[in-house]
């Protein structure tokens, strides 16, 4: 649990709630009492878990979100946590835990919310009978490792490349944001862009997600959504003579200045300052001038390419009269290139980056089968219409771009629905063990947890208990978000497993009960074992802070104005 519970993050919430606590016992003031201080940093984690689990499974619930000038829509965990107004500060906890899961598993953060929420509202009832808060925390991590435990002894192993697998888990991390038919669609795609960039070579199938990049255009429907086996350059062509479509495209990536020619200077000592103090040298300095210039360009011919992209290196760009060079050769070029899509253009066409601008060769140059600048529409922008360049075709792509399309609002979510997926998807590749979603695997350890909880003779065996009956609360909450009788679903969830019967859970597009087994939700292990241990983690902490005290106020320190005052240094070419 040390590698997937940041110790740090814990110990940092306990110390902001001691910090901007509300009360100060400096100058007389009465504290509370300590049951108050308990059930106000309780009642604010089961607010907040109250408010996610009307969103939980692929019918929740959307929540608008607003400040009264602008409305936000949105049924991401994360987001709402984000943009909601949180009074108690142990409760960052959860935002931080949450963003935390969302950044590298994709999914599972709703569930950590609810699942903690639930075990806050079970201890609530413990202390109220008089259990000790350490009893309760320590219980919860003891049912959270057997669950784990359990976890592991009924996952199911599966073929990391297997595209059918790898299809269902991604058409599981979408099911709450799109329909059947789009999910087919955009399932295909990012599965196809996770197979073609994944680490075959490594045991672990690792996928460096920064090789996939998804960019959001509006305009179109969300079945326009592109993928593009290649790289698009969120640049124009540099200059209007230059070809707008190149095919067969021979890659330079350029990140280096033009330095002086070897053959004139072999020992380095090219003056960067020169002096003409006779008008005449004037022209002859100018034809010099212009000559190098061609060079340079010929220099780029010679070597086969057709296609230049040029990195962004402060202030350098490409000469304009390079530029009118290149277009009379047929050479399209773009210039302020980002460093990572000159890495993925790497990837993509396998060209190598050039620092040494003299010493290029054939070997350097990448291949595409088309390079295009299209045009695409940003109406954000003061000028919506502007023009990227598109690498696509490339020869065993190692990184690819996902072009997203849609209305304004549905675009954005449709972005983050995708980053989300790909995340999930890349998680299954590393660890391809997989549990039977629809609340199936919760319900499995709740009642193996009930079971060994029996054999328990103190008090710990009802803290178990109220762990398992947190977890039994995730099908039910999907049941009842769906349209189903808690109630009934209860029932007719202890009949199962109470006849042997396992991997029963909610089909919430079906409305009843099925044996999840039979159906397409999977979800990866490694997401489920995040959620099983952060969340006691995270109740753990709440119930080991028993004050809050308001810090004195410090005055910053002063710093000296020499040194929070700087000036640039001014930059002399050519002396000493």
């Amino acid at each position: 649990m040390g590698q997937l519970v940041n110790e740090h993050t814990l110990r940092a919430a306990a110390q902001s709630a001691l910090r901007d606590g509300k009360d100060n016992l400096r100058g007389g003031e009465k504290p509370k009492e300590l049951k108050n201080e308990w059930k106000d940093c309780l009642d604010d984690v089961i607010k907040i878990s109250d408010t996610l689990s009307t969103s939980l499974g692929p019918l929740g619930a959307e929540k608008i979100l607003t400040d009264g000038k602008h409305v936000a829509v949105s049924n991401f965990a994360a987001t709402i946590l984000r943009k909601v107004r949180v009074t108690h500060p142990v409760a960052q906890l959860l935002i931080e835990m949450c963003e935390s899961i969302d950044k590298e598993l994709g999914e599972g953060s709703k569930t950590m919310v609810v699942l903690t929420g639930e075990l806050v509202k079970g201890a609530k009832e413990l202390l109220d009978q008089g259990f000790h808060p350490l009893t309760i925390a320590h219980s919860y991590i003891e049912a959270s490792r057997k669950a784990v435990e359990f976890l592991d002894s009924i996952a199911v192993n599966e073929d990391p490349l297997d595209r059918g697998t790898l299809l269902r888990v991604i058409k599981t991390a979408m099911s709450q944001r799109l329909d059947d038919e789009d999910g087919d669609y955009f399932a295909d795609i990012i599965a196809e862009s996770l197979l073609g960039v994944v680490d075959q070579a490594s045991a672990k199938y690792d996928v460096d997600l920064s090789n996939i990049k998804v960019l959001c255009l509006e305009g179109g429907a969300a079945r326009d959504t592109q993928l593009v086996h290649g790289v698009v350059v969120e640049q124009p062509v540099v200059n209007g003579f230059m070809p707008k479509r190149i095919e067969n495209a021979r890659i330079l990536l350029l990140s280096a200045k033009a330095p002086p020619e070897p053959e004139k200077f072999p020992n380095d000592d090219f003056i960067n300052r020169i002096e003409i103090d006779d008008p005449k040298k004037m022209e002859e300095f100018r034809k010099e001038y212009d000559a190098l210039l061609w060079r340079m360009v010929n220099k780029i011919e010679s070597i086969g390419c057709n296609v230049l992209f040029h990195e962004m290196l402060g202030t350098h760009s490409i000469h304009e009269r390079v530029q009118a060079y290149l277009g009379k050769r047929g050479i399209l070029a773009a210039r302020f290139v980002d460093e990572e899509d000159m890495k993925r253009l790497g990837r993509a066409t396998g060209a190598k980056r050039v620092t040494a601008f003299w010493h290029m060769s054939e070997e350097d140059l990448g291949y595409a089968k088309i390079v295009e600048e299209r045009e695409v529409f940003k109406p954000e922008l003061t000028d919506p219409r502007i023009r990227w360049i598109f690498v696509d075709g490339c020869r065993d792509p190692r990184a690819m771009t996902l072009v997203v399309k849609g209305l304004k609002t549905s675009a954005a979510n449709t972005k983050r629905t995708v980053e989300h997926a790909l995340r999930s998807g890349s998680a299954f590749l590393r660890d391809p063990r997989i549990v039977y979603g629809g609340g199936a695997v919760e319900a499995v350890l709740s009642f193996r947890l009930k079971e060994w909880a029996r054999g328990m003779e103190d008090r710990r065996q009802m803290a178990v208990m109220k762990f398992a009956e947190a977890l039994l609360a995730i099908p039910l909450l999907l049941a009842k978000n769906c349209g189903m009788n808690s109630l009934d679903t209860m029932i007719a969830l202890n009949n199962r497993y109470a006849s042997g019967e396992n991997w029963y859970g909610i089909d919430c597009l079906r409305r009843g009960l099925r044996n999840m087994e039979a159906s397409s939700v999977r979800e990866p292990l490694i997401i489920k074992r995040r959620v099983y241990e952060s969340a006691p983690a995270a109740a753990m902490v709440m119930l080991r802070i028993d004050r809050m005290l308001k810090r004195k106020e410090s005055r910053d320190r002063e710093i000296p104005e020499s040194v929070t005052k700087t000036e640039g240094y001014k930059q002399t070419v050519g002396k000493k």
